[in-house]
């Protein structure tokens, strides 16, 4: 399976977001899964353009799990309806979360400080880029966060980016915050 991550700020400038929105449908029409986390802003605009290209292409719902692999951190987040399409996944329902919760753990420089709340968010952002299995990374990730003072991803954004660097590559891993980021993944869109 052809999978990417595509996450980051609830706070995606609309720019981004369209953008976003165009690389999510032109990423399905090219075979790709994502894997997200249902959450407004970069997340949402990666879940339209898939569900775009999915109406666009005569089909109805329920939506096959192939096209997309979205983890929620607990039942009824963003008010999602997992019924709704066959690609919801709950952190609460996957056998492995332990083991998920430990990564976040390692990844996250104040693990001690979340509140049960943070910690799924986080826990579940391991699923984006490791996949279900947690040993089937994304070929790539694309997010839009700001940054820290060494150019790391703020907010829950950074657990993925970290992953990613780790597992998927640094060299695979865009920022769209970032403009050289940005200009290949608009290079690729055209």
């Amino acid at each position: 399976m052809k999978a990417y991550t595509g996450v980051g700020s609830r706070s995606t400038p609309k720019h981004i977001f369209e953008m976003m929105v165009e690389a999510g449908y032109k990423l399905a029409s090219s075979g790709y899964t994502l894997r997200s986390g249902a959450a407004e802003g970069a997340d949402a605009a990666f879940e339209t353009g898939v569900v775009k290209w999915f109406q666009e292409n005569g089909e109805s719902y329920p939506a096959p799990a192939s096209l997309a692999q979205i983890y929620i951190p607990w039942s009824g987040f963003a008010g999602v309806d997992e019924d709704y399409k066959d690609w919801y996944k709950v952190l609460d329902r996957l056998p492995n979360k332990d083991k998920a919760q430990e990564m976040a753990s390692e990844i996250h420089p104040a693990w001690d400080k979340c509140s049960r709340g943070a910690k799924a968010l986080h826990t579940r952002n391991v699923y984006q880029v490791l996949g279900t299995s947690l040993n089937a990374p994304s070929q790539f990730l694309i997010c839009w966060a700001e940054v820290d003072k060494q150019g790391k991803p703020k907010g829950g954004t950074r657990t993925s980016w970290m992953l990613g660097e780790q597992y998927i590559g640094v060299d695979k891993c865009f920022n769209l915050y970032f403009d050289e980021h940005r200009e290949r993944v608009e290079a690729w869109l055209k």
